[in-house]
């Protein structure tokens, strides 16, 4: 593998622009080559020039390049150094008590036991409880912090092996050693090479997490902060598992085509499904029909008397469309991973945990597998006229104790996370809203089909089926009940809206919590379209008129769905994808793309013939050109496909913003951020809120002021001597080296300027003592690249 490669396959994809430009450096090398003088036509003075000018042009290249490597990794060192004092005093505020031993002690000598073991036992409860949520908290905190350095480290190692491979194929082309000079003078002295401060955290870092987290368990410590392979996962069993369920899958799918295609042909009457409301236990007239269907032969009788199928396409359309977007989304995964959008930050996974592409794509073909057998089965029954409706069912029942199960088994943190993310959206405008949050809920916004399938399996299992026994063999037919297949049934009217409603609500909450009535409002409106969509559609379905264009909900219905498909549209291409910025080089896009040009526009056309889909399926039922359950199937079908690709272009906005604020580990925290600073109200809740505030700063609340000035009185201690000073004078030192966001003092108390030197102290970089040193770590570790390399690097000198 050349460096190139190497390079593009393991740096931080947020960071992507911080990395040298290995490609660029090595382009002017070769150009240099290619332009170079030839002696025969000019003298060697000329050629001296020549190269004497290319390699200032080359040198001062590397320069600007040194230099913004040493800018960002001084400042991505100073925010770790920042972090991680923070933690240390996050981490001893847990540990420490939650009053001075020597107080207590002064305590102790003026009061009585009762008294003294009274106001004890409050404290320890009041702090028992918020203690354990923080030592979790800190737990998942020091992970991502830990991640963080791994990724600085990686910065490091990776820049240092560009230099030094691009200055040593500068040496071998040019025939000189400025490059190695170059090396020595300044590589090696450059910050971001000799700082071993990035290294030292990491090793502080165990050992705070070994001996404070992990109980002494170095073992179990290493396996929560290991991070992974920056390349994909990939296992030979899910390979294998992912091939044997495609094979499984078009098999059965072979199967049920030539099923469909013999039910067909051996219909018998002009009745190929029993009508709702005939007798079901007639039997008198049956017929039996002999035939061979699969090389299996079989007897089929009361073909007449059969149950209608309708109601089998909504209950099994439903569950194929969850499998297809399983399936889509694993190749949605499998993209992302190619065009280094960082999902997994996006998302907010763990990193150390999480499903690959190859994952997904296997319990997609599991379920596959198991919905075609369903299926096959239904089709079996269906014709032996044998219980043909508990195939659908137990199919149904499998999926939710799949994803409900509570073992930790069967891809639990996954399932864990998707159940998770649900409850937020149910609950949206009581939680605050993150990026999967309203991910997941715009999925939902496009499975609206499958949720009024799911209502309709769960309404036709309770009202519309009758279970008779039939000597051995037991039987489904229906009860002559439609109240589920029409829309005047309120609850699918309920169940449509309910996708919008929880987008609607979401983005209200964020509206909440930033108060930015653009774009969070705005969208919001965008959401409550589709209220007067299912509304007036519910309503047009009710009214009965004798056509349908008399019907004033109808063109009611048409404008609304008008502009919701307007709306919808331009929000998609606008601000979900962030295209027509106006901007050059790409004047209709964005000023920087991940994928071709090509691409985007082909996407902007998908995106507006599918959102206009409607007009399509509309004709379709004016002109009876195709069954209704069948078009609505084929449309629902492509709006999953509409959003498989909306989720690409979605994922590369969101990760582009992220390569500007160079986010490469999610932001955790257990004590205000920056913006709760600018907010008033959150800063009067926090002050209110004593788990909020530092330990070493705590201001007491009046009710416990008040509960102490009570105890004190019964113990004799004079009010002079009460003071907040008092409880801070004998208080162990918890002050970080780094004041957090939001800093509260102890009444008029301000930070002292010795205070302040010991918080910068650490943070100086004027001190590093400059050492050379022949041989690294990270030369080492790429050695094994750079004589792979060497072999690449003479045939590329030959040509």
């Amino acid at each position: 593998m050349k460096f190139s490669e190497h390079l593009a396959a393991h740096l931080t994809p947020e960071w992507r622009k911080q990395y040298i430009r290995y490609e660029a450096l090595k382009d002017l090398l070769y150009q240099a080559t290619e332009n170079a003088p030839q002696p025969d036509d000019y003298g060697e003075q000329q050629i001296s020039r020549y190269f004497a000018k290319f390699e200032e042009k080359f040198f001062q290249y590397c320069e600007k390049e040194l230099s913004k490597i040493n800018t960002f990794f001084y400042e991505k060192e100073a925010e770790a150094a920042r972090t991680f004092a923070q933690l240390q005093d996050e981490l001893r505020q847990v540990e420490a008590p939650s009053r001075p031993r020597s107080m207590q002690e002064k305590l102790r000598r003026k009061s009585s036991f009762f008294f003294l073991s009274e106001f004890q036992d409050s404290e320890q409860r009041e702090t028992f409880k918020s203690n354990k949520r923080k030592i979790a908290d800190l737990k998942l905190a020091f992970t991502e912090f830990y991640l963080s350095l791994v990724l600085i480290q990686n910065y490091q190692n990776l820049n240092f092996t560009g230099f030094r491979k691009i200055l040593k194929k500068h040496d071998k082309m040019m025939q000189n050693n400025k490059g190695a000079d170059f090396r020595c003078t300044r590589v090696e002295r450059a910050t971001f090479y000799i700082s071993k401060q990035i290294d030292d955290m990491i090793v502080e870092t165990e050992m705070l997490f070994t001996n404070n987290l992990a109980d002494g368990d170095r073992q179990r410590a290493m396996n929560k902060l290991r991070v992974p392979p920056l390349v994909a996962k990939h296992t030979n069993w899910t390979t294998f598992f992912v091939g044997l369920y495609s094979g499984f899958f078009i098999l059965l799918l072979c199967l049920m085509a030539s099923g469909l295609i013999v039910s067909y042909i051996y219909s018998t009457g002009d009745e190929p499904y029993r009508l709702i409301g005939q007798n079901s236990t007639d039997f008198q007239n049956c017929t039996e029909l002999d035939l061979s269907w699969a090389n299996l032969p079989m007897k089929v009788d009361c073909a007449g008397h059969r149950e209608e199928w309708r109601p089998a396409l909504r209950m099994y359309r439903g569950m194929f469309l969850l499998i297809f977007i399983i399936f889509l989304l694993g190749i949605n995964t499998y993209g992302w991973r190619k065009a280094g959008v960082n999902h997994v930050l996006i998302f907010e996974l763990d990193p150390r945990n999480n499903l690959s592409h190859e994952e997904l794509l296997e319990v997609a073909l599991f379920f596959g597998v198991l919905w075609a057998i369903s299926v096959l089965s239904f089709m079996v029954c269906y014709w032996l006229n044998s219980w043909s409706y508990v195939n659908p069912l137990a199919l149904a029942v499998f999926m939710l104790v799949f994803l409900l199960n509570p073992t930790r088994t069967l891809k639990y943190r996954a399932r864990f996370w998707l159940i998770k993310i649900l409850s937020h959206i149910i609950i949206a405008p009581l939680h605050p809203v993150g990026f999967a949050d309203f991910w997941l809920a715009d999925q939902l916004n496009s499975l609206v089909t499958v949720l009024l399938d799911f209502e309709f399996l769960i309404c036709f299992y309770t009202c519309e089926v009758l279970w008779v026994g039939n000597s051995s063999l037991s039987m489904v037919f229906l009860t002559g009940n439609v109240s589920c297949n029409t829309y005047g049934y309120v609850v699918r009217a309920i169940v449509a809206s309910l996708p919008a409603w929880f987008r609607f609500a979401q983005c209200v909450r964020r509206y909440y919590d930033s108060r930015l009535a653009f774009p969070h409002l705005v969208n919001a409106g965008k959401y409550s379209t589709t209220f007067f969509v299912v509304v007036f559609s519910s309503l047009c379905a009710e009214m009965k008129y004798e056509t349908r264009w008399e019907n004033p909900f109808q063109y009611l219905w048409l404008i609304s769905v008008f502009a919701s498909s307007c709306y919808t549209l331009t929000w998609d291409i606008k601000m979900d994808w962030g295209l027509l910025e106006g901007r050059p080089p790409n004047r209709f896009l964005r000023e920087e793309v991940i994928y071709t040009e090509i691409v985007y526009y082909l996407a902007v056309v998908e995106d507006f013939i599918l959102r206009f889909a409607w007009t399509i399926a509309m004709s379709f039922s004016l002109t009876g050109v195709m069954d209704q359950d069948i078009a609505v199937s084929i449309f629902a079908g492509l709006e999953v496909f509409r959003r498989f690709v909306w989720n690409f272009f979605r994922l590369e906005n969101e990760h582009l913003n992220n390569c500007g604020q160079f986010r490469a580990v999610r932001d955790i925290s257990i004590k205000p951020t920056k913006s709760d600073q600018n907010n008033p109200v959150k800063v009067e809740r926090m002050m209110d809120d004593e788990s909020k505030i530092p330990l070493s700063k705590h201001k007491m609340s009046w009710e416990r002021r008040k509960r102490i000035e009570n105890l004190c009185e019964a113990l004799h201690i004079p009010d002079g001597h009460l003071s907040m000073q008092t409880f801070k004078e004998d208080q162990p030192s918890t002050t970080p080296q780094q004041r957090s966001s939001v800093t509260f003092f102890l009444g008029d108390e301000e930070p002292s300027s010795t205070g302040t030197r010991q918080r910068k102290k650490g943070l100086n970089h004027e001190d590093i003592r400059y050492r050379h040193l022949t041989r690294t770590d990270s030369e080492a570790s790429d050695q094994r690249i750079d004589d792979r390399d060497e072999e690449e690097s003479d045939e590329e000198d030959s040509l």
